[in-house]
């Protein structure tokens, strides 16, 4: 990736025990990538890196609410995918490939249509977004 990471350093501004899951995800997804799509694993590996880039849009009270959230708030949390892109496609980095805006976009659809935020399902997902879903998922079924 060519320029300063904008994103990247943005979301080490971000202290809330994230860092951790974004490294283990970076992991699986490296992991998945060299098995199932190698000539994709810069792409994985720096939309891993990034996929939860739009939470930094998302108040603390939300994200750290010791208690379950409200509709509302899930609502709003539901959107860091959206934000996500917007931070990218206004920094260099998001000049640097589809494939990883789409999988910052659509890491949580579901295979079975039940995802966030466009409802994808089945191969109408990205695939890095795939791969990326699969190993957030994993990183939270471990925790």
């Amino acid at each position: 990736m060519s320029g300063v990471n904008v994103p990247g350093f943005l979301y080490n501004l971000m202290d809330l025990g994230l860092r951790g899951h974004h490294s283990r995800v970076a992991l699986y997804s490296g992991k998945i990538a060299g098995v199932l799509c190698p000539d994709l694993m810069n792409e994985v590996a720096f939309a891993s890196s990034v996929h939860d880039l739009g939470k930094i849009c998302i108040p603390d009270s939300i994200l750290l609410k010791p208690v379950s959230l409200n509709k509302r708030e899930v609502e709003l949390i539901r959107l860091h995918p959206l934000f996500g892109v917007q931070i990218l496609k206004r920094s260099a980095a998001g000049k640097n490939g589809r494939e990883v805006n789409e999988a910052v976009m659509h890491h949580h659809e579901r295979w079975d249509g039940l995802g966030y935020p466009d409802g994808l399902k089945g191969r109408d997902i990205p695939f890095v977004a795939r791969v990326l879903a699969v190993a957030d998922a994993f990183d939270g079924y471990k925790r």
